[in-house]
């Protein structure tokens, strides 16, 4: 008979979103439901994009009070300072090809945080954004497995 000290800890899973509405509202779905069956989940995104996201994984949250079901974390790094206005760290928020230009550089510029994140909180998968393609090779260096998440609709099909 096992005991209690036999049982295994949760699963522990960190979510990447990509910082865009259409990337970051599935990914909290997908984490609250896998928290609802036990999982720890863990969501790291920016400031600003954590906020979109709290109330939809609070309420889920109150809603996963049940002997299996775990809370969804909101872990946040900092959005790196490439020279777009305060307050703008998602796809809503830019205004022309140069916003664009310095979203993407910024981007490129979360795969260190990210790592060290990983370094400082281990995790047994990470689930992160196919727009971080670098995100393999950031889990693998921590021996992490890394699935990719393509967030596209089956209505965006064009047949």
């Amino acid at each position: 008979m096992a005991t209690k000290d036999d049982e295994q800890p949760p699963l522990h899973i960190l979510f990447f979103p990509f910082p865009a509405p259409g990337h970051l509202i599935p990914i909290a779905d997908m984490a609250t439901l896998f928290a609802a069956r036990g999982a720890r989940c863990t969501i790291l995104t920016t400031p600003i994009n954590a906020e979109i996201i709290r109330p939809a994984v609070d309420r889920a949250n109150a809603t996963n009070a049940n002997p299996h079901g775990m809370a969804v974390d909101i872990s946040v790094l900092p959005f790196p300072d490439v020279g777009l206005p305060p307050g703008v760290e998602n796809g809503p928020g830019l205004t022309g090809q140069a916003d664009c230009d310095k979203f993407f550089r910024a981007i490129e510029l979360l795969r260190e945080p990210f790592q060290q994140f990983l370094a400082d909180h281990p995790v047994d998968a990470v689930i992160a954004d196919s727009q971080f393609s670098w995100s393999v090779d950031a889990a693998a260096k921590h021996g992490v497995p890394r699935i990719a998440f393509l967030g596209t609709s089956m209505f965006a099909r064009g047949e």
